[in-house]
Protein backbone atom coordinates (compact mmCIF):
# COMPACT_ATOMS: atom_id res chain seq x y z
CA UNK A 1 0.00 0.00 0.00
CA UNK A 2 1.49 3.51 -1.07
CA UNK A 3 0.01 6.83 0.72
CA UNK A 4 -0.32 9.59 -1.39
CA UNK A 5 1.86 11.99 -0.98
CA UNK A 6 0.43 15.60 -1.95
CA UNK A 7 -2.48 16.87 -0.50
CA UNK A 8 -3.89 18.21 -3.53
CA UNK A 9 -4.79 14.91 -5.16
CA UNK A 10 -8.07 15.24 -5.86
CA UNK A 11 -11.10 13.72 -7.38
CA UNK A 12 -14.07 15.64 -7.52
CA UNK A 13 -17.76 13.91 -8.09
CA UNK A 14 -20.99 15.56 -7.91
CA UNK A 15 -19.67 18.54 -6.22
CA UNK A 16 -18.13 16.62 -3.42
CA UNK A 17 -14.23 16.56 -3.50
CA UNK A 18 -12.20 13.45 -2.79
CA UNK A 19 -9.19 13.35 -1.51
CA UNK A 20 -6.51 10.79 -2.68
CA UNK A 21 -5.37 8.85 0.57
CA UNK A 22 -3.39 5.39 -0.61
CA UNK A 23 -3.15 3.39 -3.74
CA UNK A 24 -2.67 -0.67 -3.03
CA UNK A 25 -2.98 -3.65 -5.93
CA UNK A 26 -4.85 -6.50 -5.54
CA UNK A 27 -3.84 -9.96 -7.65
CA UNK A 28 -5.50 -11.41 -9.01
CA UNK A 29 -7.79 -8.78 -10.27
CA UNK A 30 -11.21 -8.36 -8.15
CA UNK A 31 -13.17 -7.30 -11.21
CA UNK A 32 -13.78 -9.71 -14.41
CA UNK A 33 -14.83 -8.51 -17.77
CA UNK A 34 -16.12 -11.01 -19.63
CA UNK A 35 -15.51 -13.35 -17.40
CA UNK A 36 -12.47 -13.18 -16.89
CA UNK A 37 -9.97 -11.69 -14.26
CA UNK A 38 -6.68 -9.53 -15.02
CA UNK A 39 -3.04 -10.39 -13.90
CA UNK A 40 -3.50 -7.52 -11.47
CA UNK A 41 -6.21 -4.64 -10.20
CA UNK A 42 -5.00 -0.81 -8.95
CA UNK A 43 -7.32 1.06 -6.60
CA UNK A 44 -7.01 4.45 -5.93
CA UNK A 45 -8.87 4.89 -2.57
CA UNK A 46 -10.18 8.97 -2.42
CA UNK A 47 -12.12 9.91 0.80
CA UNK A 48 -14.06 12.40 2.18
CA UNK A 49 -15.79 12.71 5.74
CA UNK A 50 -19.07 11.00 4.66
CA UNK A 51 -17.68 8.18 2.34
CA UNK A 52 -15.05 7.21 -0.44
CA UNK A 53 -14.45 6.60 -3.65
CA UNK A 54 -11.70 3.81 -5.05
CA UNK A 55 -11.22 3.82 -8.71
CA UNK A 56 -10.16 0.55 -10.09
CA UNK A 57 -7.96 0.17 -13.27
CA UNK A 58 -7.29 -3.18 -14.28
CA UNK A 59 -3.88 -3.88 -15.28
CA UNK A 60 -2.93 -6.43 -18.04
CA UNK A 61 0.67 -7.99 -18.95
CA UNK A 62 2.58 -5.72 -21.55
CA UNK A 63 5.17 -3.10 -21.23
CA UNK A 64 6.86 -2.14 -18.24
CA UNK A 65 5.31 -0.22 -16.48
CA UNK A 66 8.08 3.07 -15.69
CA UNK A 67 5.78 4.78 -13.75
CA UNK A 68 5.76 2.69 -11.01
CA UNK A 69 9.20 1.18 -10.94
CA UNK A 70 10.60 3.48 -7.78
CA UNK A 71 7.98 1.44 -6.21
CA UNK A 72 9.27 -1.59 -7.80
CA UNK A 73 12.44 -1.07 -7.14
CA UNK A 74 11.97 -1.14 -3.44
CA UNK A 75 9.84 -4.28 -3.40
CA UNK A 76 11.33 -6.38 -0.42
CA UNK A 77 12.41 -9.82 -1.72
CA UNK A 78 9.94 -11.71 1.17
CA UNK A 79 6.63 -10.44 3.34
CA UNK A 80 7.25 -8.15 5.60
CA UNK A 81 5.57 -5.76 7.66
CA UNK A 82 8.60 -3.27 7.68
CA UNK A 83 7.49 -0.13 6.25
CA UNK A 84 9.64 0.90 2.86
CA UNK A 85 10.49 4.91 2.05
CA UNK A 86 10.15 5.54 -1.40
CA UNK A 87 12.04 8.42 -2.27
CA UNK A 88 10.34 9.53 -5.59
CA UNK A 89 7.00 10.70 -5.37
CA UNK A 90 4.59 8.78 -7.72
CA UNK A 91 2.33 11.20 -9.88
CA UNK A 92 -0.58 9.35 -9.83
CA UNK A 93 -1.76 10.99 -13.35
CA UNK A 94 0.22 8.86 -14.93
CA UNK A 95 -1.12 5.38 -14.16
CA UNK A 96 -4.29 6.39 -15.46
CA UNK A 97 -5.47 4.65 -18.88
CA UNK A 98 -5.26 7.37 -22.08
CA UNK A 99 -9.13 6.34 -22.49
CA UNK A 100 -10.41 7.43 -19.49
CA UNK A 101 -13.63 5.73 -20.07
CA UNK A 102 -15.12 4.16 -16.72
CA UNK A 103 -18.59 2.92 -15.37
CA UNK A 104 -20.18 3.78 -11.71
CA UNK A 105 -21.84 1.99 -9.25
CA UNK A 106 -22.38 2.41 -5.32
CA UNK A 107 -21.59 -0.47 -3.43
CA UNK A 108 -18.99 -1.04 -0.10
CA UNK A 109 -15.49 -1.66 0.52
CA UNK A 110 -14.14 -5.74 0.00
CA UNK A 111 -13.49 -6.61 3.54
CA UNK A 112 -16.14 -7.03 6.21
CA UNK A 113 -17.83 -5.41 7.75
CA UNK A 114 -18.61 -4.21 3.71
CA UNK A 115 -21.02 -1.79 5.41
CA UNK A 116 -19.26 1.81 4.36
CA UNK A 117 -20.27 3.61 1.35
CA UNK A 118 -18.18 3.63 -1.53
CA UNK A 119 -18.52 4.65 -4.93
CA UNK A 120 -16.46 2.41 -7.15
CA UNK A 121 -14.94 4.17 -10.35
CA UNK A 122 -13.92 1.13 -13.08
CA UNK A 123 -11.80 2.24 -15.47
CA UNK A 124 -12.95 0.35 -19.12
CA UNK A 125 -8.98 0.09 -20.32
CA UNK A 126 -6.34 -1.29 -18.72
CA UNK A 127 -2.66 -0.08 -17.92
CA UNK A 128 0.21 -2.98 -18.37
CA UNK A 129 2.84 -3.98 -16.75
CA UNK A 130 5.93 -6.20 -17.81
CA UNK A 131 5.44 -9.74 -16.51
CA UNK A 132 8.54 -9.46 -14.67
CA UNK A 133 6.73 -6.66 -12.55
CA UNK A 134 3.09 -8.44 -12.15
CA UNK A 135 5.79 -11.75 -11.28
CA UNK A 136 7.78 -9.76 -8.60
CA UNK A 137 4.55 -8.30 -6.98
CA UNK A 138 2.68 -12.20 -7.42
CA UNK A 139 6.03 -13.72 -5.78
CA UNK A 140 5.84 -11.96 -2.46
CA UNK A 141 1.68 -11.39 -2.42
CA UNK A 142 0.65 -14.67 -3.42
CA UNK A 143 2.36 -16.29 -0.71
CA UNK A 144 0.32 -14.86 2.04
CA UNK A 145 -1.59 -17.79 4.25
CA UNK A 146 -4.87 -15.52 3.90
CA UNK A 147 -5.33 -15.96 0.45
CA UNK A 148 -4.76 -13.90 -2.96
CA UNK A 149 -3.10 -10.32 -2.23
CA UNK A 150 -4.55 -7.02 -1.53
Amino acid sequence: MAHAAKPDNVLSIEDNNYKLVQFHFHTPSEHQFNGEHYEMELHLVHQIRKGACCGRIMIKEGAENETLMPVWNKFPKEETDSNIPVENLINVQELLPEDADSFHYNGSLTTPPCSEQVKWMIYEKPISMSSEQIKQFQNIWRKSPSGPAS
